[in-house]
C-alpha cells in the first residue's frame, strides 16, 4: 500500500533508516537536505517505509507542481531493495491527481522507457594520487603545472557565503534557470552540510584575490563536488584544475568515489574527464497530470 505524507506527518526516523540502508545510497535523499532545499516536499511511502518516491512541491497561481530542486541532482525513488518496473509504475500511478505536473531525475537504479537519460561523472578512489593523476588528461597536467609556478595558495574553510556568493556572481550570466533568490538556498544547503561536519570550502588565492572557489559534502563512501566557480583569472591560472587535484590528493585515501556532481554540457563534462572521471547515468521523468 502506498500512502501520501507530507513533511509534517512523515516518520523521520524511518525515513532517515530508509535512505540510510537505500539501495541507492545517495545523499540526495537526506531529510535535513530536502528541508534546506524545498520550501515544501512530501512522499509517497510503500508499506512501512519499504521504498519511497520524493515529491518537492511547489504553488503557482494555487496549481501545485512536482519538481527536481535547484542544485540536488536527483530525488526519485529509494528503496530497501531492487524493486522492478511494476513498482515504480505504482509509485507514479500514485502521485496525487491534485499536481498539475511533474519533472523529477531519478537514480540510475530506477530505469524506465519513459525516462529520458542524463549524465553525471564520477571517479574510483581508494587509489594513490600517483596513480590518479596517470590518468589526467595532458590539458589537465598542463594547467596544473601552470597554477603550481604562479604559487597560488590554497584555503580550506566553513564559509558556505564566500563560494556561493562567488558563485553567484560568475555564473548568473550562464545558468538560465539561475535567479538571484536561488543563492540563498544553495548557501543554506552548503552551510547546513558543513555545520553538521559533512562540508567544507576551498578556494585558491593569489595576493588575496579569489581566483576559484567550491563547497565539498561527503555522504558515507562518497564525497560530492557540490558547486564551485572561477574567475576569468583564475582560467589563465589553471585555478580550478589545481583546486580539484588537491582535493583529490588530500581525500582519495578517506573516500571511495568522487563525484564531480555531473554535468550534461560537453565543456564542463569534458573538464572532469579530464581527471578520469566516467560517465554515469541519470533520468529524467517528465509529465504533466492534470484532468488524469
Amino acid at each position: 500500500m502506498i500512502t501520501l505524507h507530507s513533511q509534517q506527518t512523515l516518520n523521520r526516523k524511518a525515513w532517515d533508516y530508509l535512505i540510510d540502508v537505500a539501495v541507492q545510497d545517495s545523499l540526495f535523499g537526506q531529510s535535513w537536505l530536502l528541508d534546506v532545499a524545498c520550501n515544501e516536499w512530501q512522499a509517497l511511502v510503500l508499506n512501512d517505509y519499504e521504498a519511497a518516491l520524493v515529491l518537492p512541491i511547489k504553488n503557482k497561481w494555487g496549481i501545485k507542481y512536482a519538481y527536481n530542486p535547484l542544485f540536488i541532482r536527483e530525488c526519485g525513488v529509494f528503496s530497501r531493495t531492487p524493486f522492478n518496473p511494476e513498482v515504480l509504475q505504482q509509485f507514479i500511478n500514485a502521485i496525487p491527481r491534485n499536481i498539475f505536473s511533474v519533472d523529477l531525475f531519478f537514480n540510475e537504479t530506477t530505469k524506465s522507457s519513459s525516462f529520458t537519460q542524463r549524465v553525471y561523472q564520477t571517479l574510483s578512489l581508494n587509489q594513490p594520487i600517483e596513480y590518479l593523476r596517470k590518468n589526467y588528461n595532458e590539458n589537465t597536467r598542463r594547467n596544473i603545472r601552470k597554477a603550481q609556478k604562479l604559487g597560488l595558495d590554497l584555503i580550506y574553510g566553513t564559509n558556505a557565503a564566500e563560494i556561493t556568493s562567488m558563485f553567484l556572481k560568475n555564473k548568473l550570466s550562464e545558468i538560465k534557470e539561475l535567479k538571484p533568490s536561488d543563492e540563498i538556498i544553495l548557501r543554506n544547503v552548503l552551510q547546513a552540510a558543513i555545520d553538521r561536519n559533512q562540508g567544507f570550502t576551498l578556494s585558491v588565492l593569489k595576493g588575496g584575490e579569489c581566483l576559484a572557489s567550491a563547497g565539498f559534502i561527503h555522504h558515507k563512501d562518497t564525497l560530492l563536488y557540490f558547486k564551485g566557480s572561477v574567475t576569468h583569472a583564475g582560467r589563465q591560472a589553471g585555478a580550478m584544475h589545481l583546486l580539484m587535484d588537491q582535493v583529490l590528493e588530500k581525500y582519495t585515501s578517506k573516500f571511495k568515489l568522487f563525484d564531480f556532481g555531473g554535468s550534461n554540457q560537453p565543456e564542463v563534462a569534458r573538464f572532469y574527464k579530464g581527471f578520469g572521471g566516467i560517465d554515469r547515468v541519470y533520468y529524467r521523468y517528465q509529465k504533466k497530470l492534470f484532468g488524469i
